[in-house]
């Protein structure tokens, strides 16, 4: 019979899985430490310098190189990109969030954007 993998190749298999896993748990990690989750406690009153989108969350560094990692909220009485959180940030944006509050204004060209994170408005 005719066999699809010799001893040696599911050995180099078997270590490339285990890099590519040790890898990712390596950036995920890194990223964790960057960018921390923005808690309840948390107060913001910031500009937006930069962001990354990922997964529904977003990854902010504002003016002050203060950086969060915002979860997602949905809000569906807004239309196209600023029914995600994620997607309406952008940089220039004002972010403000009072503390012990789990609202979350965006403030993008004049207008005020207002989110619950982890949470879906209007469902």
């Amino acid at each position: 019979m005719f066999e699809w993998y010799t001893e040696k190749s599911l050995v180099i298999i078997g270590f490339g899985v285990i890099a590519v896993v040790a890898f990712a748990v390596i950036v995920n990690y890194s990223r964790s430490v960057t960018y921390p989750d923005l808690s309840s406690t948390d107060s913001l009153n910031d500009v937006v310098a930069g962001v990354e989108k990922e997964r529904g969350a977003a990854f902010v560094t504002f003016s002050g190189e203060k950086k969060y990692r915002i979860p997602w909220a949905d809000n569906i009485q807004y239309e196209g990109e600023f029914r995600r959180l994620s997607s309406a940030i952008s940089p220039g944006d004002v972010i403000l969030k009072k503390a012990f509050s789990d609202t979350i204004v965006v403030k993008h060209e004049e207008k005020k954007y207002t989110y619950v994170l982890e949470k879906a408005i209007g469902r």
